[in-house]
C-alpha cells in the first residue's frame, strides 16, 4: 500500500509573521478545527486522492518534531477513505486571494463545472489559522494555479 505524506508545521515558517511561533496545527486538528490543509500541486493531489479513495493507498499526517526536513516526522494519524477525507480543487480568480472560489466538477446533473465562491474567513477558520496568518501564509504562493484542499473530515464546501 501506497504512503502519501502531508507534514503539518509546527511553528510558523522563517518568512511568516509569526516566525517561530507555535501553529498548534496538532492540537487544532486533534479537536476537530483544522479540518483541512490548503496545498499546491493541485493536479498531484487530486490524482493520489484517486488511490486513496481506491483503497491502494493511505494519507499520512505528521508534524516535524523539530526543525523542519532536519528532524524526524510525528505521526499524527494515518487516514483511509473510511475517514471520509476528500479534495477540492481551490482557485483565486485573477491569482487574487481575495477571490477564492471552490471548483465543483461536472457530473450527471451539473454538466459544467462550478465557481463556488467561499469566504477567506472560512478558509483560514478551517485552515486552523486567523485571517491574516492565513494571507500571510500564502503571500508567497503562484495564486494563478489551482491548489488543493485536502479534507481531514467528511466536509466539503458545496
Amino acid at each position: 500500500m501506497k504512503t502519501y505524506t502531508i507534514t503539518l508545521s509546527k511553528v510558523f515558517p522563517s518568512k511568516h509573521q509569526q516566525h517561530g511561533n507555535p501553529t498548534n496545527f496538532r492540537q487544532l486538528y486533534e479537536e476537530g478545527e483544522k479540518i483541512h490543509t490548503i496545498r499546491a500541486s493541485c493536479e498531484l493531489w487530486e490524482n493520489r486522492f484517486e488511490n486513496i479513495l481506491a483503497g491502494e493507498a493511505v494519507l499520512s499526517l505528521r508534524q516535524w518534531s523539530d526543525k523542519p526536513y532536519y528532524s524526524k516526522q510525528e505521526l499524527i494519524k494515518d487516514l483511509t477513505a473510511s475517514d471520509m477525507i476528500g479534495v477540492q480543487r481551490l482557485i483565486f480568480l485573477d491569482g487574487d486571494i481575495s477571490k477564492p472560489r471552490i471548483v465543483l466538477p461536472p457530473n450527471l446533473f451539473q454538466p459544467n463545472e462550478i465557481l463556488l465562491p467561499v469566504s477567506m474567513n472560512t478558509l483560514a477558520k478551517n485552515d486552523g489559522l486567523f485571517l491574516a496568518d492565513w494571507l500571510d501564509w500564502f503571500r508567497s504562493y503562484d495564486l494563478t494555479k489551482p491548489m488543493a484542499i485536502i479534507h481531514f473530515t467528511k466536509f466539503r464546501y458545496l
